[in-house]
């Protein structure tokens, strides 16, 4: 028996190019639950070389499997050279509010998912100056709050169908620079272009989720970027006659930071490029073309290392 016949007995392996890939289900325990993984380790590590590592955060109700299935990252990491970790959070969403002022207490994800990157690092080699995280919907916000705690971990991140969360102005640590990267459509049904509001209990109006245009004002102004924006328009590939897609990019940022939006004129809450794991209703119009995995990654690998 061959030492990779062995291991894909005891692992689930994938293929890639011809070449066999490690993809593990993982877990440890924490704040007294065991808490699961996987992790996906591309065919060019060989034990020594110190490869970045990419966070993969699901939406609510979702799962760290039904991500690996939508986004395809496995393909690009083994392609590009990077490790994919997929958790999963037990109550099915991410409590990035955790420690807020007048937010209810829960889990505490932003150490978890801390303790799962030392946990990662402690068995793989993993290039710390490379950290990044991306999510969609609540794994977005929960992104967007991880690198507000713990702004010196990480290169960059990418909200997708998450603008930023209300509390962020009054609440993020970050003091830069962090690349942020947001893929937003217009016609977004649960996380509006505008921003979301509601009535407190105090009668008050409360932010619960900022707009594109302010939460984009955040990120440059934290990278001390020049507040014009470069605007341009991708080619239309003709799969997608109800959306087309917008590029905003601030200009001049501190220490060659990045921000950028790629805003789907008509889509609504998914990830484009991908056929949606959400229902319809939900997901509105997904635009193809743009892949929503292949910006991210290009976006993070031109990042500068932190």
């Amino acid at each position: 028996m061959t030492l990779v016949r062995f291991l894909c007995l005891a692992l689930l392996c994938v293929r890639t190019g011809g070449v066999v890939a490690e993809l593990s289900q993982q877990s440890f325990d924490y704040d007294g639950e065991t808490r699961g993984y996987q992790l996906f380790v591309p065919p060019a590590y060989d034990g020594s070389n110190g490869l970045p590592l990419l966070l993969v955060l699901h939406g609510r109700g979702g799962t760290g499997e039904r991500m690996r299935q939508l986004t395809g990252f496995d393909l690009r990491a083994a392609e590009h050279h990077f490790f994919v970790v997929y958790p999963d959070s037990p109550q099915r969403y991410w409590n990035y509010l955790h420690s807020v002022p007048g937010a209810p207490e829960g889990a505490d994800d932003i150490a978890f998912l801390q303790r799962l990157i030392d946990e990662i690092g402690s068995n793989y080699s993993v290039d710390r100056q490379r950290l990044y995280v991306a999510g969609i919907s609540n794994g977005g916000l929960m992104a967007q709050r991880l690198v507000c705690e713990q702004n010196s971990e990480f290169a960059a991140f990418a909200s997708v169908a998450a603008t930023g969360y209300g509390a962020m102005p009054a609440t993020c640590r970050a003091r830069g620079p962090v690349d942020a990267l947001y893929l937003h459509g217009t016609h977004d049904s649960l996380v509006p272009w505008q921003g979301r509001r509601v009535v407190g209990p105090d009668g008050e109006s409360q932010r619960v989720t900022m707009s594109i245009t302010d939460s984009m004002k955040f990120w440059s102004d934290l990278n001390r970027c020049d507040p014009q924006v470069e605007v341009r328009d991708l080619p239309r590939s003709g799969r997608s006659p109800k959306t087309r897609v917008r590029v905003y990019a601030s200009k001049s940022c501190a220490d060659g930071a990045q921000v950028k939006l790629y805003g789907i004129l008509g889509g609504g809450h998914n990830w484009p490029g991908a056929d949606a794991l959400i229902p319809p209703k939900i997901a509105g119009a997904i635009n193809f073309d743009v892949h929503a995995s292949d910006a991210i990654w290009s976006f993070f690998d031109r990042s500068q290392p932190r």
